[in-house]
């Protein structure tokens, strides 16, 4: 149950900080294209950040989620399959 909790933290915290980023890079298209600056941060939990190399200097808060997503994926992924070990 610990882990679960710890876990949903850790995901909560990278996606808050990654949309954070996103605001900080544009603050009009982070209101008006919600969805899209969301889909963007949750593609950085499966590697898939090339839309980061479109952006010339990333703040950073996105810098830290590039690093911070994939390894909260493979924790995540980690605690559910040896969960019963």
């Amino acid at each position: 149950m610990r882990q679960a909790l710890a876990l949903v933290l850790l995901l909560l915290s990278v996606l808050s900080l990654g949309l954070w980023g996103q605001y900080e890079v544009d603050p009009r298209r982070f209101k008006e294209e919600f969805a899209d600056v969301l889909y963007e941060v949750l593609m950085l939990f499966v590697l898939e950040g090339d839309w980061t190399n479109e952006t010339s200097e990333l703040p950073l808060q996105l810098q830290i989620t590039r690093l911070l997503a994939p390894l909260a994926s493979v924790t995540g992924i980690l605690i559910v399959l040896t969960r019963g070990a």
